[in-house]
C-alpha cells in the first residue's frame, strides 16, 4: 500500500478519512498557520497518526506527501526527489492563491472546483494532475457549491491518486497559461459600501456571505448595520443609468435598490436578528 504523509487537514474530516481508508498514512503535519490547528491535532490523535513537524516530515521517505491545507510556500530545498501533491481550492491554471472559488463566483465562471497538482517552487504553479469541478449554479450559495465539490473529492480523490502513482496520469504543465492570484475574502468584504456595481456582483456577494453558515452580507443606513438575509435578481430588466443606492420601489415587502446596471431585490432585512419591514421607502438612499 502507498505510504503517505498528510500535511494539514480541512474541517471536512471526510476528505482526510478517504485518504486513511485507501492509503497507509505514516505521519501527519499540522499547519501552524491554520485556524483549525486543534482540530488537526485531534484528528491525528484519534486516528493514531504520528504528528511530526514539517521539517521532520521532509526527512522521511514516504511514497508521496499530500497537502490538504498549508498556508506557506515550500522551500525549494525540500522539493528534490520528493512527490508532493497539493489539493488546491480553485481551478488551475487560472485561479491561484487564496479564495479561488469565491473569486471565481464573483467572476461568474461556469465552473468552480479544486485542483490536485504537484508542488514546485512557485505558488500553485506546479503541473496539474486532475481537477474536481462542479457547475457554478447561481441558485446555490458558495457553501452549497463547496459541499458538492467536497462530495466529488471524497469519491474521486483516492482513485485519482492511485492512477497517478501507477503512472496512468501524465501531469499537465501550467507554463504559458494565463492566471490570477486570488486574495483571501474576509468578513469585512461582506459589507456593501458602494451600490454602483453590477447587480450580479452584489448577488454573488450574497451567495458568498449570505449562506446558512456565512458571516453575512450587510449595509449601513443612518449608522445602523442591517443584514441582508434574502436577495434575488430581478429578471430581464433593461440596463439603465440612474442613481445607485436609491430605493426605486417596494414590491411585496421586497426593497428594490438601483445598482450600476439594473437593480437588486432585497427580500429580507434584519437588524439585530429582527426582521425589518416597511422601513425603507421609495426614494430612500442607502
Amino acid at each position: 500500500m502507498t505510504n503517505v504523509i498528510l500535511i494539514g487537514i480541512h474541517n471536512n474530516r471526510k476528505i482526510a478519512e478517504c485518504i486513511l481508508n485507501n492509503f497507509n498514512v505514516i505521519a501527519g503535519v499540522v499547519d501552524k498557520k491554520a485556524s483549525n490547528q486543534e482540530f488537526q491535532k485531534s484528528f491525528f490523535k484519534e486516528n493514531n497518526i504520528r504528528e511530526v513537524s514539517f521539517e521532520e516530515a521532509m526527512q522521511m521517505s514516504p511514497d508521496l506527501y499530500l497537502i490538504l491545507i498549508f498556508n506557506s510556500l515550500i522551500d525549494e530545498k525540500y522539493l528534490k526527489n520528493k512527490k508532493i501533491l497539493n489539493l488546491h481550492g480553485g481551478l488551475l491554471p487560472k485561479y491561484r492563491g487564496r479564495s479561488g472559488n469565491l473569486t471565481a463566483i464573483l467572476n461568474n465562471e461556469e465552473f468552480v472546483g479544486y485542483t490536485l497538482h504537484l508542488i514546485d517552487e512557485g505558488m500553485d504553479s506546479g503541473d496539474i494532475i486532475s481537477t474536481f469541478k462542479v457547475k457554478n449554479d447561481i441558485n446555490l450559495t458558495a457553501e452549497e457549491l463547496i459541499a458538492q465539490i467536497n462530495e466529488k473529492i471524497i469519491k474521486e480523490l483516492p482513485e485519482t491518486i492511485k492512477r497517478y502513482v501507477n503512472g496512468e496520469i501524465t501531469p499537465e504543465s501550467q507554463a504559458g497559461k494565463p492566471y490570477i492570484y486570488a486574495t483571501a475574502l474576509r468578513p469585512e468584504n461582506g459589507i456593501i459600501t458602494d451600490w454602483n456595481v453590477d447587480s450580479m456582483y452584489l448577488y454573488n456577494l450574497f451567495r458568498i456571505y449570505g449562506g446558512k453558515n456565512g458571516s453575512g452580507l450587510y449595509f449601513y443606513h443612518k449608522d445602523k448595520k442591517y443584514r441582508i438575509r434574502k436577495m434575488s435578481l430581478c429578471g430581464e430588466i433593461s440596463p439603465y443609468i440612474g442613481i445607485s443606492g436609491v430605493v426605486i420601489c417596494i414590491k411585496n415587502n421586497s426593497v428594490l435598490v438601483k445598482t450600476k446596471d439594473t437593480y437588486i431585490s432585497i427580500d429580507e432585512i434584519t437588524l439585530d436578528d429582527i426582521i425589518i419591514e416597511n422601513l425603507f421607502k421609495t426614494g430612500v438612499r442607502l
